[in-house]
């Protein structure tokens, strides 16, 4: 039952519906919308003109990714069993684990470390992945630094990695080492929204709490099988709010938003914006339907919904651990929430309009 649960997340980790399109890729005429449904980021990119055949290339390279993890988890000292069963919640980016300690049953900094690589990794476009087969041999890293999207996502992910390390150097005694090691393994975690554990990260300092609910909102890269907002979002959101805020002293200037040097459509932005403000939105009116069962503090409630919504786990307060604490109510409104993030909202919100019940 345990292998079984991880295995679904591994099927989920990709999307349900890439995979149909990968085995069925002629079941509809309208493929590119089944798969913009669970596409996770703003917009579909085609690795080639199929799209049945880009679904079995993203499951082609998935299914290479979660095996060389597996090997890796068996070189460091891992049974076949928990080998195979961390490899298929860490690609999902489902954090499940066979122990209630999660990672931090094994006690080995080797574990810990390349199942943090593999976080970060699964928590890259898939596309690059492929530019990166089809590039030449030298320049094969080149096809990730020209990408704008994965600079930010290394850029946030040292500096936050940095930071939590320097916020806990206290807590473990000064040790540098060691506080790297669990500050990198606690960013990619929860920037990848995998949500696996290796320390007691709920008796860290309060700004080290801080930084990892700002981690939440981030997620990984579009395209991934990261939740969140997603990074390449967050940064068209502060390119478009830093030209807003120079365009009020000089209202007359015309500067077009862009990413990897291409112009962003206005419609484009428009609906990034609209999906952050649903997405903030949808976290703080989760956490108010949350607190009406009145069992736990206004931390348990926010932290409860947030998790939720990004789908990465963990939360803080009484859902450090798990969620058993709350009721059925809550429940209910906890499975709404991971679903409509892992649905990139709107599906799951195209539920309460009443064109949707119309015959």
């Amino acid at each position: 039952m345990l292998f079984w649960r991880s295995f679904t997340h591994w099927i989920g980790g990709m999307g349900v519906l890439v995979l149909t399109l990968a085995l069925l890729p002629k079941l509809t005429g309208r493929t590119s919308h089944l798969v913009r449904a669970e596409s996770p980021g703003p917009s579909l990119s085609k690795l080639v003109p199929h799209t049945g055949s880009t679904a079995k290339i993203l499951y082609l390279i998935y299914l290479a990714l979660t095996f060389l993890e597996f090997l890796a988890l068996l070189l460091c000292g891992l049974s076949p069993y928990d080998a195979a069963l961390h490899s298929l919640s860490n690609a999902g980016t489902g954090g499940f684990s066979n122990y209630a300690a999660s990672i931090g049953a094994f006690h080995s900094s080797a574990v810990e470390w390349v199942i943090t690589v593999f976080m970060f990794l699964f928590g890259v476009n898939f596309a690059l992945y492929y530019k990166f087969i089809l590039e030449k041999a030298g320049h094969r890293l080149r096809s990730f630094f020209q990408d704008e999207e994965f600079r930010w996502y290394l850029g946030i992910c040292l500096v936050f990695i940095l930071l939590l390390t320097l916020f806990n150097l206290n807590y473990y005694e000064g040790q540098f080492g060691t506080s790297l090691r669990y500050g990198a393994f606690q960013i990619c975690s929860i920037m990848s929204t995998t949500g696996f554990g290796a320390a007691d990260f709920a008796s860290w300092p309060v700004s080290s709490h801080m930084l990892i609910v700002f981690a939440m909102f981030f997620g990984g890269c579009a395209g991934s099988t990261a939740g969140g907002i997603k990074i390449i979002r967050m940064v068209l959101m502060a390119k478009k709010s830093s030209h807003f805020i120079r365009a009020t002293g000089q209202p007359r200037k015309v500067e077009v938003v862009r990413m990897d040097g291409k112009a962003v459509d206005e419609n484009m932005l428009s609906q990034i914006a609209v999906f952050c403000v649903v997405y903030f939105f949808l976290v703080i009116f989760g956490g108010f339907l949350l607190s009406l069962e009145g069992r736990f503090d206004i931390t348990t409630s926010f932290t409860a919904s947030l998790t939720c919504v990004s789908n990465v786990g963990p939360g803080f307060g009484a859902v450090t651990g798990d969620f058993a604490g709350y009721g059925l109510w809550s429940k209910l409104v906890c499975c709404f929430l991971m679903l409509a993030g892992r649905l990139e909202l709107f599906p799951m919100l195209f539920l309460f309009s009443s064109s949707a019940w119309k015959t």
